[in-house]
């Protein structure tokens, strides 16, 4: 008796919304993060080679310049530059890669896209509301605790300091 194998069938999963829109938010963190360090990262490079140049003209300054210490300063800044590139290279290379997955998710599920983007700017709204509420709490608190050592100076006869702490919002 002969036995007939049936196929295995595949499931494919389809992510859910949830899923999807935390990916799109990790993404577009990741490309935020991912740039701020490559800007930093840049300015970093560009501060040794300054700091190369101030520190060997203070080392000089009213002294022969021994070409061997020079050389070897060079070289241990030339060596860190390239290690510094390669390091800006691998942070650039990867935010094209994200760059690339946001581009993907844009295509294949923009509404995902917008959803995500959309809590995110609610979520981020509602924390500045929240620093202003603070902010504008504690501007009043200041302002009370001006006007009351402005009272204890008429009292003491001690100059006001409330001109000294007073700033513009």
């Amino acid at each position: 008796m002969a036995t007939t194998s049936v196929p295995a069938r595949t499931l494919v999963e389809v992510p859910r919304p949830v899923e999807t829109e935390t990916e799109v938010l990790n993404s577009y963190e990741a490309q935020r993060k991912l740039t701020e360090t490559i800007k930093e990262q840049e300015n970093k490079r560009k501060e040794a080679e300054l700091d190369l140049a101030r520190n060997f003209a203070k080392e000089t300054q009213g002294s022969p310049i021994n070409v061997e210490t020079a050389f070897q300063k060079n070289e241990a800044w030339r060596t860190e530059d390239e290690r510094s590139a390669q390091r800006l290279a691998a942070l650039m290379n990867i935010r094209s890669k994200v760059d690339e997955l946001i581009t993907k998710h844009k295509d294949d599920n923009s509404a995902a896209v917008e959803s995500a983007l959309t809590k995110r700017l609610e979520a981020v709204t509602k924390a500045l509301e929240e620093k202003t509420d603070a902010a504008t709490e504690l501007n009043e608190e200041k302002r009370k605790i001006e006007e009351e050592i402005a009272k204890l100076a008429k009292y003491s006869g001690a100059t006001s300091i409330t001109s000294k702490t007073k700033q513009t919002p």
